[in-house]
């Protein structure tokens, strides 16, 4: 439990920082309203989406569930849900030293493969301070250096804040902390 409250005071920080890389720079951090298609349902909440290519991917949640699903809109391809106490989810943040910026991401598994939904933003000593980099990053197998088989960048500015923010808590701390990296 330690752990995933070192993980939730990281990602207020990254809140902060984020609205004052966006208040210093208004480059792409402004434009973080996203795509309003998503799989969610009615009675969920938006946490992510994203258009990736010609599909969506979004993260969706109610009061004990989150899920992933990524497919044409209305008609999700794949769906991984998760309450939190199966293994199946996990929610992972980086902060970048000195003004590097930070990043969170949350990882879905099902099977031999891991669907890593990830959003960054580069902070305000990198050379493209407030720039927005999201998508989703597919590898298969159990360790965080096996194979990437899909690296799916979002073409429109993600939900950052809520990916951050919006994680309900039921959703456990990266146990490996190999998969809290940049994407």
């Amino acid at each position: 439990m330690e752990r995933r409250g070192v993980i939730r005071r990281n990602l207020a920080g990254l809140g902060l920082a984020a609205i004052a890389i966006s208040a210093a720079f208004g480059t792409e951090a402004a434009d973080l309203a996203g795509p309003s298609a998503n799989h969610c349902l009615p009675s969920e909440t938006v946490i992510y989406t994203c258009a990736l290519q010609r599909k969506v991917a979004s993260v969706c949640a109610d009061a004990t569930r989150i899920s992933y699903r990524y497919g044409t809109l209305g008609s999700p391809e794949l769906t991984i849900s998760s309450d939190g106490r199966d293994d199946r989810v996990h929610v992972g943040a980086v902060v970048g030293g000195g003004s590097g910026g930070g990043a969170t991401n949350l990882r879905f598994t099902s099977g031999r493969y891991n669907y890593v939904v990830h959003s960054a933003m580069l902070g305000p000593l990198t050379e493209a301070p407030g720039k927005v980099i999201s998508g989703v990053t597919v590898m298969q197998g159990q360790d965080r250096s096996a194979p990437a088989v899909a690296d799916l960048i979002c073409r429109k500015g993600p939900h950052l804040d809520r990916l951050r923010t919006k994680v309900p808590a039921f959703v456990p701390a990266e146990p490996d902390e190999r998969w809290d990296a940049w994407y």
